[in-house]
């Protein structure tokens, strides 16, 4: 009966704390991918090393670029004005009535809703006349 209770309590300890580490012995999160294998054994990744990891948390967030996500997604590309996120075959066209996405100051992306900032915009018209003009728009988290 000892055993069995002693058999017990050691997986119940390793499913408690099981994290999954692919091309590290350090996991960063409950799931880590290092790409490079250059994390350290013990301690955590500096952020050149981060670069190349791919990170689950235990509370659902992912970092691409970083170990510790701030937000539900976070991608670090590693480079100044550069997001390292692209979205193929999605065209860049303005939408009656949509509003555009924009960057606030803490790198969170955010929809505008009303008139704080100034973004100019500029349309070629169908004459082939450049059509021009400033829209105040506020920026709002994304919810």
């Amino acid at each position: 009966m000892k055993k069995i209770i002693l058999l017990i309590a050691m997986f119940s300890a390793i499913i408690v704390i099981a994290q999954v580490g692919i091309n590290t012995q350090n996991p960063q999160g409950i799931f880590n991918i290092d790409g490079e294998k250059n994390n350290p054994s013990s301690g955590s990744p500096t952020a050149s090393q981060q670069l190349d990891d791919f990170t689950v948390k235990s509370d659902g967030s992912i970092g691409i670029g970083t170990t510790t996500p701030q937000n539900k997604l976070e991608i670090n590309s590693g480079i100044t004005d550069k997001s390292g996120v692209r979205l193929t075959n999605v065209k860049n066209n303005t939408i009656a009535g949509a509003l555009p996405l924009a960057v606030d100051s803490n790198g969170d992306v955010v929809k505008s809703i009303g008139a704080v900032g100034t973004v100019f915009i500029a349309k070629v018209l169908p004459d082939a006349t450049v059509g021009a003009g400033f829209v105040y728009l506020p920026l709002q988290p994304l919810s």
